[in-house]
């Protein structure tokens, strides 16, 4: 691998971070004994899920460029279609947690307010 895919590693890496980080955040910040919309038990859950996706992009980064993994020609585009799917899958999860993350931010607004 070059040193695109070590400089794509570093980042994926430090998004990784920043996720655990933001993940800390909301945790700490999520009020108790207040009646949200939806249960805290489940919006936890669903930010400890999110946290796994970054350590699992994180993980393959570090395998596929740390080991220097190649896909065998042959697989190639079976392997290039089944990326493509992830990828779409992951665009479809980030447009609704973008959706929903304004409407939580704006319960948390109401809510120290």
């Amino acid at each position: 691998m070059g040193k695109s895919g070590r400089k794509k590693r570093l980042e994926i890496s430090q998004r990784e971070r920043e996720a655990d980080s933001l993940k800390r955040e909301i945790r700490l910040k999520l009020p108790r004994g207040l009646f949200l919309p939806i249960d805290r038990t489940d919006l936890l859950e669903l930010v400890t899920q999110q946290d796994k996706l970054a350590n699992f992009a994180k993980d393959i980064a570090g395998r596929m460029i740390g080991r220097q993994f190649g896909i065998p020609e042959e697989m190639q585009e079976e392997f290039l279609h089944y990326v493509k799917r992830s990828f779409r899958c992951h665009s479809s999860s980030s447009s609704s947690n973008r959706r929903n993350g304004s409407t939580f931010r704006n319960w948390f607004l109401k809510a120290a307010n």
